[in-house]
């Protein structure tokens, strides 16, 4: 449902939809380069692209190398070590510089995700500290549904409030390029 709902305030304001529902981690690698191909391809045109990525699962935040890194969780994966979320999770900080690296003009990145602290093994490398910031750089607008560390229901609010503000006449997204 909050796909859907972001889905037809997106269509209307403009862009070009793809829904990638119910993914595997594979489906969703797959989709992602899909999306930073047709960026730059559309930017290959002349034309100029505002990439918007909207990403409704779970997110959690894990050990990497002595690294506290941000991972969304695809819905069609049953994650229950580091090592599978290493492996099967997008990192955000990944998913950030991928985007970046196109030739849109901007990129819009959407979290719809609990950002609370999972408990994926019992190693103590997991899910102890929630999102931790991630910078997006020039061009590249972060936003999330929740406060760092903080859960949010499943009641589909945060969609239908974004959806709206979308959907409102004369709304610009404004990116400095430093």
């Amino acid at each position: 449902e909050d796909a859907a709902e972001i889905e037809i305030a997106l269509t209307a304001a403009g862009f070009e939809v793809t829904r990638v529902l119910d993914a595997s981690a594979a489906e969703m690698e797959t989709a992602i380069t899909d999306f930073e191909i047709a960026i730059d391809a559309a930017a290959a045109k002349g034309e100029d692209v505002i990439a918007f990525f909207y990403g409704s699962m779970h997110g959690v935040a894990a050990d990497v190398e002595g690294q506290t890194r941000n991972f969304l969780v695809p819905a069609n994966e049953e994650i229950t070590s580091t090592g599978q979320l290493i492996r099967k999770g997008i990192r955000i900080d990944q998913l950030v510089a991928g985007l970046a690296a196109t030739q849109a003009k901007g990129v819009i990145i959407v979290s719809d995700a609990c950002r609370n602290d999972i408990d994926l093994s019992l190693t103590k490398s997991v899910g102890t500290k929630g999102f931790v910031p991630v910078q997006g750089g020039p061009g590249v607008l972060l936003a999330y549904a929740t406060s760092q560390g903080a859960t949010t229901p499943d009641d589909g609010l945060f969609a239908k409030t974004l959806a709206r503000e979308i959907s409102k006449p004369g709304r610009k997204a404004s990116f400095s390029m430093l």
